[in-house]
């Protein structure tokens, strides 16, 4: 506890210029250019504390982008789409070999090894599917049951080859016509979360406010 002791004035000193500007938030190597101290005192109280400005840019930043998804996804999405979807919906970015696609159709699943799991690919609410060698998708799929886990026997017995783990997440899926989403295409290099994954054919999971900033 800090007390002030009445009359005793030469025991305390003000806060300097750079003890304010440490409360203002200011990096210790930022310079102030004045010639009178009052000057000093003036120029820092009246300054935004820098890291209060950080945080109010960048909620603005986070909330021009919100806006521009939005509209981007009153664009390219169909009114039907739109009532069942918001921005932060996600979405489950997959690979697909052109030998498993016919199971893939035949039996609308999709599996992934279930090391790759994380909260994210639990709660996805759309599959986007790519082919070998493909950056460019437009083949949407909806998730309509929340996915289970299943043994590679398990996969097997639903006729599909050659599995190569012991455990997969599968999600039931159902193809979506292309108007659903006004025939859109996506670049998956300009999605933000496909330069941080250390395979090309590993899954990842976006918003859909991201995907939409996608579009071709």
């Amino acid at each position: 506890m800090i007390i002030h002791i009445y009359a005793k004035v030469s025991l305390y000193r003000r806060l300097i210029v750079r003890e304010c500007a440490r409360i203002q938030t200011f990096p210790e190597d930022f310079v102030f250019h004045y010639n009178n101290v009052a000057d000093g005192y003036k120029m820092v109280g009246n300054a935004v504390p820098c890291n209060l400005a950080y945080c109010l840019a960048k909620e603005m930043k986070a909330q021009l982008i919100k806006e521009s998804s939005s509209k981007s996804l009153e664009k390219n999405i169909s009114s039907k789409v739109q009532s069942n979807l918001s921005p932060e919906s996600t979405v489950l970015i997959g690979y697909c070999r052109s030998k498993q696609r016919q199971w893939v159709e035949k039996n609308g699943l999709y599996n992934i090894k279930l090391d790759n799991v994380g909260q994210k690919e639990k709660g996805v609410k759309y599959l986007l599917l790519r082919s070998d060698n493909e950056l460019k998708a437009s083949d949407i799929w909806r998730v309509t049951k929340k996915p289970k886990p299943m043994s590679s026997q398990e996969l097997v017995n639903e006729g599909y080859q050659n599995p190569s783990c012991e455990n997969y997440l599968i999600y039931n899926i159902e193809e979506i016509e292309s108007s659903e989403f006004n025939n859109a295409v996506w670049n998956i290099e300009k999605l933000p979360s496909y330069k941080f994954i250390n395979s090309k054919y590993k899954p990842f999971t976006v918003t859909f406010s991201e995907l939409s900033q996608a579009t071709i």
